[in-house]
């Protein structure tokens, strides 16, 4: 099963979805983060963050499944991840994405102004993101190799 590409890529962009969801938690529970990120994902599907356990879960589920898939575009962008410098591409890919979708949320009107606590904490769960899926993929790619 993990011979595929596309669902090593999907479980690495998982695993970075679950590292980046907590420090998110973390961040929204010590009052640091203002927003979470299933809260933007809630706003996407529901027009308003979630404002119950069952819009909290829809909410998370969709943001670890565009976290799956981001980690399928990142396996098919860096094809063969033996590089020295794939954590720095990892990170680099995390906070190109987190620039991306805040400026496409800007453009269309949908993501309001944000503290700068909740930009902080976003860009540091995007930065883990990125060095997540990069090292479970690089992982997950030699385990395929042996």
């Amino acid at each position: 099963m993990m011979e595929d590409r596309l669902t090593r890529g999907f479980f690495a962009g998982l695993a970075g979805g679950i590292v980046m969801s907590l420090l998110d938690y973390i961040s929204f529970y010590l009052n640091f983060g203002k927003e979470r990120l299933l809260d933007f994902a809630a706003e996407i599907i529901f027009d308003h963050r979630a404002a119950s356990l069952v819009e909290a879960v829809i909410g998370q589920g969709a943001q670890l499944l565009f976290a799956g898939v981001l980690g399928v575009l990142f396996s098919y962008i860096i094809i063969n991840i033996k590089s020295k410098n794939y954590l720095f591409k990892g990170w680099l890919y995390g906070v190109t994405i987190w620039f991306a979708i805040y400026t496409v949320g800007r453009l269309f009107g949908t993501l309001e102004k944000l503290p700068w606590q909740t930009a902080i904490s976003n860009v540091i769960a995007a930065s883990v993101f990125g060095l997540v899926v990069a090292a479970t993929l690089r992982w997950m790619d030699e385990s395929v190799e042996t």
